[in-house]
């Protein structure tokens, strides 16, 4: 309890530290701004006024051109020297006018310039607000999911000790049934009940064969009876998954439970079977789940259940067809000592490829069963 109300202050102090700095953050950037902001102000006055000037510059060495042409008129009505020395004299302001003016042009793309840079600074440190600001909210919810994280798995191992499981014990694969696996084939079907599913039960039925199912949630009235069906005729049925949205169930532990809940609940109301196998959504071993795969794995201990992988796949989660979906098993069945069949009963693939994959097996001198919570299991990264 002490170290649990140490950890809780820890947090409580970094969750204000990152308020306080947020703050002082937003005061400084935001101070800046509006001294950028004054100051651009003032640079367009500036601009402004120097237009001004520069208009009346233009406007004077206009006039001024206006007299020379002018005495170039009078010049041929009065003396030459007389009208001469007008013409020097207005030939020189006009020399000085340009001048003012180029230098009032120069003053002018000088402030254009500054405002541009100022404009520019502004909208760096506005977006750099933007960005302070991202990091903060981006550390403090990093802290607020340790936090939760931290919580959850303190409750989960609190949980583990009051339940008194020894999860190294459980999951030892030296305690199920020691037996030469080598020549008996599991076939596991994911994702029904579908359309699909009375056709490979037909199937399995013509070749007296016996599978195990690990069933998702379906409401359809076209797909509900399936269930029993799956039961009735001598079949295994196992949990996977109510909805097989990876990103809800293998965000939280609170989030898993509900979707086991909800498919596990509805296989005890369609079939009457409480059933002790489960199959991860995805397979165990995945970046989906790694976040909180040892909690699920506390979980089905807890309820008694047994996760079981595969080890070989026809290859209809993807797109196949029939006869690469026979090469798939075949090819690959005779190097596996425990062979775990993944297909699905949802794809016309692996009702088409089945029958010609069975009766290879059988030939081959394969026998084939369901799985029981007796039989040792198979799962990804563990031989």
């Amino acid at each position: 309890m002490h170290q649990e109300k140490r950890q809780k202050k820890g947090y409580d102090i970094l969750f204000w530290g990152g308020i306080v700095l947020l703050v002082l953050i937003f005061l400084l950037v935001y101070w800046k701004m509006d001294a950028a902001a004054v100051e651009r102000a003032s640079i367009w006055q500036n601009i402004a006024e120097a237009k001004e000037k520069r208009d009346g510059q233009e406007r004077e060495i206009a006039n001024l051109n206006a007299a020379i042409r002018n005495l170039n008129l009078q010049k041929e009505q009065n003396s030459a020297d007389q009208t001469d020395q007008q013409l020097v004299r207005l030939q020189e302001a006009v020399r000085q006018a340009n001048e003012e003016y180029d230098n009032l042009k120069q003053q002018y793309d000088d402030l254009i310039r500054e405002s541009q840079e100022k404009q520019q600074l502004s909208e760096h440190l506005s977006e750099r607000a933007d960005q302070l600001e991202q990091q903060v909210l981006e550390k403090r919810k990093a802290e607020e999911e340790s936090r939760r994280a931290s919580e959850e798995e303190s409750r989960r191992a609190e949980e583990s000790q009051s339940s008194g499981i020894d999860l190294n014990a459980y999951y030892d694969l030296n305690r199920f049934e020691n037996r030469d696996y080598s020549k008996v084939v599991y076939l596991t079907f994911d994702d029904g009940p579908s359309t699909m599913t009375p056709k490979v039960l037909d199937i399995l039925d013509q070749y007296q064969i016996k599978a195990t199912f690990f069933v998702a949630y379906k409401t359809s009235p076209l797909h509900v009876p399936y269930y029993k069906q799956i039961v009735d005729r001598g079949h295994a049925i196992g949990v996977h998954t109510a909805s097989h949205d990876y990103n809800y169930i293998y965000v939280n532990m609170t989030q898993f439970e509900q979707d086991f809940n909800q498919i596990y609940n509805w296989i005890v109301q369609q079939t009457g079977v409480h059933t002790t196998l489960y199959r991860f959504p995805g397979g165990s071993k995945t970046s989906y789940n790694a976040a909180i795969r040892e909690d699920i794995k506390a979980f089905l201990a807890q309820r008694g259940m047994m996760y079981y992988d595969w080890n070989v796949a026809n290859g209809d989660g993807g797109t196949v067809t029939a006869d690469e979906a026979y090469h798939n098993v075949v090819d690959n069945i005779q190097r596996i000592s425990h062979p775990i069949i993944l297909m699905h009963d949802t794809k016309q693939t692996t009702v088409d490829a089945l029958p010609r994959i069975l009766q290879t097996l059988i030939d081959w001198g394969y026998t084939f069963e369901v799985i029981t919570p007796q039989v040792r299991p198979v799962w990804q990264g563990v031989r």
